[in-house]
């Protein structure tokens, strides 16, 4: 990259802080001409059409909906145990809560990778994370650091998934805990599609705005997660596939939230930048 002079450079910082501290940090922006952050507002910047619910999943599939009949059983989260040490991350609530779930006796199954990780592994990623969060001037916070999960719960861990969106096909309830509260990803259009209830721990949403029964929002603790999850567990709830494409093709929501309008907006900003430049 040395060779190519800094008003040639842009940075696109995608994802918060919690998820990269260094790409906001000003040794790396200062490598860089045009920078364009994160930011909830993008998504509505975008100015011409795009299709809704898309994703970086290279799995993702645009037309499969299931149809939930109301006989399905059991919870699901579905995150690789990742780690940051930045204040507003939900990583830690992640573990809390699934910690939290198999103390109540919530019938919660695990999938992603690295849940099954002992007290080294933990300790080195945390170490890690650390001098990450010290190289980009964040104060590493220590409500953030959890232990691993005990050995006595690895029968509920599923591990790497290679179908993320048939395996939500077979639970009732999907519970989504974004990276950091202040924004909204794929997930919740995923739990959707495969025809769950969604436990939603993110941006404040109106349950108004998605299917009758669909999001049970809950707020950032373990406890609160759990109360949710019963709820939803313990209520009725069955839809069925054209009513999901029917709110994918008519919901605002859906629209202004889909990671498409989010990529758009910012290749609207790169080519408006480069256009600029000439």
């Amino acid at each position: 990259m040395t060779s190519v002079p800094i008003k040639n450079r842009f940075l696109i910082c995608a994802e918060p802080i919690t998820v990269n501290p260094l790409q906001y940090s000003y040794h790396v922006r200062r490598a860089f001409s045009q920078i364009i952050e994160f930011k909830p507002s993008l998504r509505t910047q975008a100015s011409h059409s795009v299709p809704i619910g898309g994703s970086f999943n290279p799995q993702y599939r645009a037309n499969e909906m299931f149809a939930n009949h109301g006989t399905r059983k059991g919870c699901i989260i579905l995150n690789q145990n990742k780690f940051s040490l930045i204040s507003d991350s939900n990583y830690a609530l992640r573990n809390r809560f699934i910690r939290a779930a198999w103390n109540q006796g919530i019938p919660l199954t695990v999938g992603g990778r690295d849940w099954n990780r002992g007290l080294s592994w933990t300790f080195l990623q945390l170490l890690y994370h650390a001098m990450v969060a010290l190289r980009a001037h964040q104060v590493p916070s220590l409500s953030q650091i959890t232990n691993p999960i005990p050995r006595r719960f690895h029968r509920h861990l599923l591990g790497p998934i290679d179908d993320e969106l048939e395996l939500l096909s077979r639970f009732r309830t999907c519970v989504v805990i974004e990276n950091e509260s202040s924004y909204v990803s794929e997930k919740i259009f995923q739990a959707l599609r495969a025809g769950c209830q969604c436990v939603y721990v993110g941006p404040r949403l109106n349950s108004s705005d998605f299917p009758k029964g669909f999001l049970y929002p809950a707020e950032r603790s373990a406890s609160d997660i759990c109360q949710s999850v019963t709820q939803a567990i313990d209520s009725e709830y069955s839809i069925e596939s054209w009513q999901i494409r029917d709110w994918f093709e008519t919901s605002t929501f859906a629209q202004v939230n889909s990671i498409q309008t989010l990529t758009s907006s910012i290749s609207e900003q790169i080519w408006a930048w480069l256009f600029s430049s000439l």
